[in-house]
């Protein structure tokens, strides 16, 4: 049976079809290449985690059968399905090398902090061929992220955009980016008003919905 482990034996005879002591038992394995990954995060799902916690995930190689592709030995890449998210591979998301298959199993994979909250944060593993990712060989694991506790208060005028998450600079976080924000503010004129906007926000700038706090502008 593909993806089992079976036991195989040998007994030799000799002319006089005397049987000679049998040979120890040899364990031989029968599997297929890898079809798709089955991603668990650590925890019991549904998978809920609170932004700027770190956690491990476990990623298994199966075959067309969903039995384990133990030969697979590859490396993966890990995506979000997030649009413009703030984590990248190393900040946020394992590196390519950081699952390590083990008779097609990689366990306690780390690197994964997920600090934009977000409902539907799906996880995508694909296999990497040639240093690129074969996303037609995937798998997915559906993550919510929840805000942290409230910290701090953001405050943007209108020329500025919220980037919850981007709390250092990288490839989808830009200079700019920087504190919670994007883009720079003009220069105002003394004796006019403008609008601004007072957010209650976790050390991740992610919005806490739940905190009303009473606040003053001078």
């Amino acid at each position: 049976v593909r993806g089992k482990t079976h036991w195989v034996q040998v007994r030799a005879k000799d002319r006089a079809l005397n049987q000679q002591t049998p040979a120890s038992p040899q364990s031989v394995l029968i599997q297929a290449s890898v079809h798709h990954f089955v991603v668990t995060p650590e925890g019991a799902s549904p998978y809920i985690y609170v932004a700027g916690v770190p956690h491990t995930v476990e990623v298994r190689a199966l075959d067309s059968l969903n039995n384990l592709a133990a030969g697979f030995t590859g490396q993966v890449r890990f995506f979000t399905d997030t649009a413009n998210a703030p984590e990248i591979l190393g900040d946020g998301l394992p590196g390519d090398s950081a699952a390590t298959f083990v008779g097609g199993v990689a366990s306690n994979v780390a690197g994964l902090n997920f600090r934009m909250a977000a409902p539907n944060r799906n996880l995508t593993v694909c296999k990497l061929e040639g240093g690129s990712p074969n996303c037609g060989i995937s798998g997915v694991a559906p993550i919510t992220v929840t805000t942290a506790a409230v910290n701090r208060l953001l405050i943007m005028n209108s020329e500025q955009s919220h980037r919850p998450g981007c709390i250092n600079q990288n490839a989808n976080c830009s200079a700019s980016d920087g504190m919670g924000r994007q883009g720079a503010p003009t220069e105002k004129t003394a004796g006019t008003a403008f609008n601004v906007r007072v957010m209650a926000v976790d050390q991740y700038y992610n919005i806490v919905t739940s905190s009303q706090p009473a606040i003053s502008l001078t």
